[in-house]
């Protein structure tokens, strides 16, 4: 680009139809600016009421130019909620994917390191733009980030005008009780969120091609659920990919009870490139108040205590938990008469089917057959899910394709029992389960695998017993699944009651749980096949707008010590429900009935809190205190714990009558050097000041062998290269060898035995709040608490104004700067992250490894 600054407007123009409204956004460069909208400050780049767009806090866009890589911008604070901006360059933050090259300028929003452009026999292709699968609510508008744009700017004349790439789906939604979650699918299996490729043509009008891995459903979330009323409909905004239902599509409207409104239109409908299609409006019923629990219609009754109430009104008691899911105490469809090991169901129908066919002891010997009081018809294969799961055809079972799948339905369709995702499903209406229960995930099973098992007999029936046992309380529960056999997917072969057992789950991929009296194991199976369901408890609709949290998530301990973990239930005012606590390890922390955590041993380990069908867990990490011994043997003792990290107790390379300050190091480097120049006083007169030793200024940058060896340690190699760096190649893990959230001790560490140099993170966490400029045993700094708010009473470590040594070995502002080395880098600028204490601020940023600042360690 010619400027270093971009200028951007956004305007809407709102044609508003019967049931469709169309809209556009157009952003040009130049020094120019349009008039105000409304803006809704909670918003990010938003639709505000008359249909404009307007930017918002922290947005970004990705500009490409030339053969370079993408470059980042940001708005300024000064255009928030304007429906034009000016967007400035993120310094040294580039996209991660290739060089693009381009002829002339491509503009992208929202920013995504995955982004990435190619050229193209009609224009170019845009990779890593995504359509959400989840989605937050957001009053009148979308959320942020989940509507992209694009624009081309072929002739380099600095003006952009920005083309939406998706469209809007409106719904709008009017009655007494509130919404938790809306959800769409198409009817035809059409994807509508994930990973797309845009093309764009020569005039700058993008096309999207979905993948072949995207989603079929996208998902609106209400936290805090959203209240509706009667008398104005409440508008909800899902941005998905321009996309042709061609049978029409369902929306499955979620309360805050659990309970699903479901309308489907078979009515051919579209959504367009930069249109808003708009449905009518609807009346969604009213949930009925827990009479158990007036009040708190979120949270009705404890989980644990949920009644299994089958399909013909018999009421089984409450589920069995095992860890954290609760299971159901008789298989679906059970009936004590006529079907006691329950039905038989094909994966996605509502509706099961008897048995009919062989019979075993309990030694594995057939003995004859067994028969349920009824059996299915047989139905031809290749049927729509709406006329299976239509009630009219309960007993009929729909012969499978003779393939490698053996579907029964006419068209795949992967979310007949999980409208969402595995790891937060929802039931969908073809669940056969009773209310407030569904279908197992794969992971709960695979959970539920993890149990001890024995094969055996109980009320007449062999199957497998699962027992799960609480490490800390010595309660042990069991589940029994009896082996009910199965049906094949050409409906006429039944086998295996008594010998073996096959449960579904609702994971796409079609594993199931396969058992007999060698063993357990998830295998695949087709579609058409009829295994048993055993219900789970379903928490996430029982316990729909509540939500639980710990005051901590991640806990630092010293051996010996406890900490009282709380745990809050939002929204306030809900049942008083009884928490369960365990610990992972209790030989490294235990926790008792009310979130105690003792210290025992060093290690890692996770404490995790159930409040019924919720959990939250902390992860805790235990030390022993340990002194610090510096690089000349003298032990300063142990460091000083603040937010769960302890630090050292001096600066790196500290020595009382030479470094008083410790040493300035370049980042990576083993050993530091001292400071001769500038020194600013505790009331800001200028001096100077000099260390026992100076280094030689040499010129780099040198291999990494002449810059770590012991010879060269008072040598200091400058770098006038951009970006400025004293070893050549560079290398970014000189510091620390693992990840960012998970550092490992680098070879050239100058930290002593059992510390190491602190992560980018942990120099954010303790400076958070700070003093004024402090001196201390002669020494000028900060003084650093952390989290908590400074004070002469909060816990406090000293960090010294050390100053600083630029990369032409000339040094500056020691008495009134600190300047600190993190262990991160940043790879692909080849800076790496430090922290800047100063009288009027701090500021956590990138620094060329050239630079020498100081190094406070942390204890491992």
């Amino acid at each position: 680009m010619k400027k270093a600054t971009i200028i951007l407007s956004v305007y809407i123009l709102s044609l508003i139809g019967c049931q469709e409204e169309s809209f556009d956004r157009n952003q040009r460069m130049g020094n120019y600016y349009v008039s105000v909208e409304t803006f809704e400050k909670q918003t990010r780049t938003a639709l505000s009421d008359d249909r404009s767009i307007v930017w918002s806090a922290e947005d970004h866009i990705a500009i490409f130019e030339g053969n370079k890589k993408g470059q980042a911008y940001k708005i300024l604070d000064s255009y928030i909620g304007k429906n034009y901006g000016e967007f400035t360059p993120v310094q040294d933050v580039t996209i991660d994917g290739p060089e693009s090259h381009i002829d002339g300028v491509i503009a992208v929003y929202p920013l995504s390191s995955d982004l990435s452009i190619s050229s193209s026999d009609s224009g170019y292709e845009i990779s890593g733009i995504s359509f959400p699968s989840n989605q937050k609510y957001t009053v009148n508008s979308f959320t942020d980030h989940t509507f992209p744009m694009a624009a081309l700017d072929i002739d380099e004349t600095d003006n952009l005008s920005f083309k939406n790439i998706g469209g809007l789906l409106k719904l709008r939604l009017k009655g007494n009780n509130s919404v938790s979650r809306i959800t769409l699918t198409g009817n035809s299996n059409e994807l509508l969120s994930g990973q797309a490729i845009i093309s764009l043509d020569v005039n700058g009008i993008p096309y999207v091609k979905m993948s072949a891995n995207a989603d079929q459903a996208v998902t609106i979330e209400c936290d805090p659920a959203v209240q509706l009323n009667n008398e104005e409909a409440t508008n909800f905004y899902i941005s998905i990919p321009p996309t042709d239902f061609k049978a029409g599509f369902t929306v499955t409207i979620t309360d805050i009870k659990g309970v699903n409104t479901i309308k489907t239109t078979s009515k051919r409908n579209k959504t367009e490139r930069s249109k808003i299609l708009s449905m009518p409006e609807v009346t969604i019923g009213d949930s009925v108040e827990n009479p158990d629990n007036p009040g708190n219609p979120g949270m009705p009754v404890n989980p644990d205590e949920v009644d299994y109430i089958d399909e013909y009104g018999i009421n089984h008691g409450p589920g069995i938990r095992l860890g954290a899911t609760v299971w159901a105490p008789v298989n679906c469809g059970y009936h004590n008469n006529d079907f006691k090991f329950g039905k038989l169901y094909q994966w996605g129908r509502k509706y099961g089917q008897g048995y009919s066919g062989s019979l075993y002891d309990s030694q594995g010997s057939l003995v004859g057959t067994y028969s349920d009081a009824s059996l299915p018809e047989l139905g031809e294969c290749g049927v729509p899910a709406s006329i299976a799961n239509n009630e009219e055809n309960a007993n009929i079972f729909y012969i499978g394709a003779n393939d490698s799948f053996s579907d029964w339905i006419s068209s795949r369709d992967d979310r007949l029992w999980n409208s969402n995702t595995e790891t937060n499903p929802c039931k969908t209406a073809n669940d056969p389960c009773p209310p407030n229960w569904r279908i197992p995930t794969l992971s709960e099973f695979e959970s539920l695998t993890s149990n001890v098992s024995q094969w055996t007999e109980q009320s007449g029936q062999m199957g497998l017993l699962f027992s799960s046992s609480n490490t800390q309380s010595d309660l042990v529960s069991h589940l029994f699944l009896p082996a009910a056999g199965g049906r094949g997917y050409d409906g006429e072969n039944c086998y295996g009651r008594l010998y073996s057992g096959s449960y579904w789950n609702s994971h796409a991929e079609l594993n199931y749980l396969f058992f007999n009296k060698w063993g357990e194991n998830i295998m695949s199976a087709r579609r058409a096949y009829g295994n048993s369901v055993r219900c789970v408890l379903d928490g996430r609709g029982l316990m729909s707008g509540v939500s639980i949290n710990l005051d901590k998530t991640n806990l630092h301990l010293e051996v010996g010590s406890t900490y009282p973990l709380s745990v809050t239930i939002l929204p306030s005012g809900v049942a008083n429900y009884s928490a369960e606590w365990w610990s992972d390890d209790p030989s490294i922390a235990t926790v008792d009935e009310n979130g105690q955590v003792t210290a025992v041993s060093e290690g890692k380990t996770t404490i995790t809190v159930m409040v019924g069908a919720l959990s939250a867990t902390c992860s805790i990490i235990v030390k022993n205190l340990k002194d610090y011994f510096d690089e000349y043997g003298v032990n300063h003792g142990t460091g000083t714990e603040i937010d769960g990290i302890v630090w050292a107790p001096v600066n790196c390379g500290y020595h009382k009558d030479d470094f008083l300050y410790g040493k300035l190091y370049q980042w990576g480097r083993k050993y530091g050097q001292g400071y001769s120049g500038i020194f600013i006083n505790l009331d800001y007169s200028n001096g100077t000041y000099s260390d026992a030793s100076v280094p030689f200024i040499i010129r780099g940058p040198v291999s990494l062998d002449t810059g770590q060896s012991k010879s060269n340690e008072n040598r200091f190699y400058k770098d006038s290269s951009n970006p400025s760096d004293w070893v050549s190649p560079h290398k970014g893990d000189l510091w620390n060898s693992g990840n960012y959230d998970d550092p490992v001790k680098g070879e050239y560490d100058p930290c002593p035995y059992g510390w190491r140099v602190p992560t980018n993170d942990e120099l954010k966490g303790v400076s958070i709040n700070y003093s004024s400029k402090s001196i201390n045993n002669g020494v000028i700094g900060y003084w650093l608490s952390g989290s908590q708010p400074y004070s002469i009473y909060a816990t406090q470590v000293f960090f010294p104004a050390g100053g600083g040594r630029h990369n032409d070995g000339s040094t500056y502002q020691r008495g009134e700067l600190g300047e600190y080395w993190s262990s991160n880098c940043n790879d692909n600028s080849h800076y790496s992250y430090s922290l800047t204490l100063h009288s009027d601020s701090n500021v956590v940023n990138g620094s060329p490894r050239a630079y020498g600042f100081s190094v406070r360690c942390v204890q491992e």
